[in-house]
């Protein structure tokens, strides 16, 4: 059955939820609603999901941002995530080619993203689609 990639809507949250804590951060199906309806207000994000056979099989969530260091455009991969019986089969890659026709079309120059150094298997998957590892992330919490 073929993949469609689409933006996603407010009935996808408990999926996404769902994919969310597939990734390690525990999410209430309200809580993602919640979070959506922000997103999806917010001119420099965009939230896709890959739907399979009528079923939320993946999302990817996009920033767009502006350069310090150079003039132009980039896009962010905040968080993508597939279902564990939907890997390797095309999911990842149709959401990350879908993000990258969205970001070139609003002037993009590159990609960016963070992955954290336990996610080996995100790593491969990332270096097959033409990403480089280029520095560490860091993280402070403010609160």
């Amino acid at each position: 059955m073929p993949i469609e990639i689409r933006d996603a809507r407010e009935e996808d949250g408990a999926a996404i939820a769902d994919l969310m804590s597939t990734l390690g951060y525990p999410t209430q199906p309200d809580e993602m609603s919640a979070r959506l309806a922000a997103i999806a207000n917010h001119p420099d994000h965009r939230t896709l999901v890959a739907v399979e056979d009528s079923r939320v099989v993946g999302m990817l969530g996009l920033l767009f941002a502006l350069y310090y260091e150079r003039s132009g455009r980039y896009a962010r991969i905040v968080a993508l995530s597939v279902a564990p019986g939907a890997k390797r089969k095309g999911v990842g890659t149709a959401l990350v080619d879908a993000a990258g026709t969205l970001a070139r079309a609003r002037g993009a120059l590159a990609f960016v993203l963070n992955s954290g150094n336990h996610r080996g298997e995100a790593h491969a998957f990332y270096e097959r689609l033409g990403f480089e590892a280029r520095g560490k992330a860091y993280y402070k919490p403010l609160a």
